[in-house]
C-alpha cells in the first residue's frame, strides 16, 4: 500500500511534510509525524481516510489508531502519526492497526523526499514530492548499495533505525523535519537530491 510519488508536499509555513487526505467529506493536510497516534478532526464516529490509491475503510476515528484533535489545541496541525508503541501499549500505533487488519505484512514504512524548495524562501519545485510506502520500501526509488535497513532494537519504544553510508549537509537557515511530538526529535536537516 503506498501514497503516489507526488502526494508527498512540503509547507514551508510550517516546516513540516504532509499529505493531503479525505477524511469524510474533508480535505485534511496531515503532517508525517512520529507520534504514535493519528490526529484527526472531527468526531469519534466511524469515519474513513483516503487519498489516490491510499483508502482505509475499515479504520475508524474511534479505532484506538486515531484519536480527535481539535484545531485550537497543541500545535494546530493533524498528524498521520508513524511512531510505534511498545509490545502492550494502548492504543495500537497506525502502524500496528494496518498489520492487524491484514493491510500490510509487518509494520514498517519507506519514505522517499525529492527537492522540494531552489531555496531559502523560494517557490516549490514543480513536480517535486515523495512517496510514502507502508508495509516496505520502494525499491525503484534506492540505490541498494547505499542503503540498509534494519529494525532498530528500540524500534518498539518509538525509535527507527537506518544506517546511511552517505550524508549530504545542505547549507542554509530553513530547516526541516520529519518528526514532531512526544520529545522525539530526528536531527533537523535540510533535503536534497543526491
Amino acid at each position: 500500500m503506498a501514497f503516489r510519488s507526488s502526494d508527498i508536499s512540503w509547507d514551508p509555513d510550517t516546516n513540516r511534510y504532509y499529505v493531503l487526505a479525505n477524511v469524510g467529506k474533508s480535505n485534511v493536510k496531515l503532517s508525517l509525524s512520529q507520534d504514535a497516534i493519528t490526529w484527526l478532526p472531527g468526531s469519534k464516529k466511524n469515519d474513513s481516510i483516503s487519498k489516490g490509491d491510499f483508502y482505509l475503510d475499515q479504520i475508524h476515528l474511534k479505532n484506538f489508531g486515531f484519536m480527535q484533535r481539535r484545531p485550537e489545541s497543541f500545535n494546530s496541525s493533524y498528524t498521520l502519526g508513524l511512531g510505534y508503541r511498545g509490545e502492550n501499549e494502548k492504543p495500537e500505533s497506525f502502524l500496528r492497526t494496518l498489520e492487524v487488519q491484514s493491510i500490510v505484512k509487518t509494520p514498517n514504512l519507506g519514505i522517499y523526499f525529492r527537492t522540494f524548495m531552489k531555496g531559502l524562501n523560494s517557490a516549490a519545485v514543480p513536480g517535486a514530492g515523495g512517496s510514502l510506502v507502508f508495509g516496505g520500501i520502494d525499491v525503484a526509488k534506492f540505490n541498494v548499495s547505499l542503503l540498509k535497513t534494519y529494525k532498530s532494537p528500540g524500534i518498539l519504544n518509538g525509535k527507527y533505525g537506518l544506517q546511511l553510508r552517505k550524508i549530504e549537509f545542505v547549507h542554509g537557515n530553513s530547516t526541516s523535519t520529519l518528526d514532531y511530538g512526544n520529545k522525539q526529535q530526528m536531527a533537523y536537516l535540510n533535503c536534497s537530491d543526491p
